[in-house]
């Protein structure tokens, strides 16, 4: 008779995605004052859907109860903190969303803190989640949705390749208001081809 108990069940881990400027990686409670200082924003809360944080507790809360969870860590959804490799700050999150490996396709978010912002940091991980996306998880499509009043992300988008499909009206609620939106779509192909070249 063997004496071996049951293994727990495995959880996965979130890979580490490196650029050469940054640090895609999980998220950790050494994260605090970036995080609350990434969620405390209006201009990144709104494009999230919630109100800002209003304390650095509710980050902390947050966040630990993102690790109990271990919310973005697949298979779903994926979600890396984004960190400044030359100062090991967190500056903010990118994110591959409701991931269907059925229809090979995700969602592509990212958010960074003010100072982090208009240094093509948001490509930057962009490219490395998008990397992921299609070389790993072999995924074929791969769509954001942003604001329409959001030009440094539908700018930040064209960038990377991808291409304007529409706009969705009154597709999210922030602060009780309806907010149109803009969806973006970028395939397999075309990204290697953008890639390649």
């Amino acid at each position: 008779m063997s004496d071996e108990r049951p293994k727990e069940k495995q959880r996965p881990e979130i890979p580490v995605l490196e650029t050469e400027r940054l640090r895609l990686r999980a998220l950790t409670m050494d994260d605090l004052d970036g995080f609350y200082a990434f969620v405390k924003e209006t201009d990144v809360t709104d494009y999230m859907g919630r109100p800002p944080y209003e304390s650095i507790d509710a980050a902390r809360a947050r966040i630990k109860e993102r690790l109990e969870k271990r919310f973005g860590y697949g298979p779903d959804r994926f979600t890396w903190a984004v960190e400044e490799k030359a100062t090991g700050r967190y500056v903010g999150e990118a994110g591959l969303h409701s991931v269907d490996k059925k229809n090979r396709r995700g969602e592509l978010a990212r958010g960074l803190v003010a100072e982090a912002r208009g240094k093509g940091y948001g490509a930057e991980a962009g490219r490395a989640v998008l990397d992921f996306a299609f070389d790993v998880l072999g995924l074929n499509r791969v769509q954001a949705v942003t604001r329409t009043t959001n030009e440094a992300s539908q700018r930040s988008l064209a960038g990377l390749g991808f291409s304007k499909e529409g706009t969705l009206r009154d597709y999210w609620t922030i602060d009780g208001k309806p907010a149109t939106t803009c969806i973006y779509s970028l395939l397999r192909e075309e990204y290697r081809t953008e890639k390649a070249a």
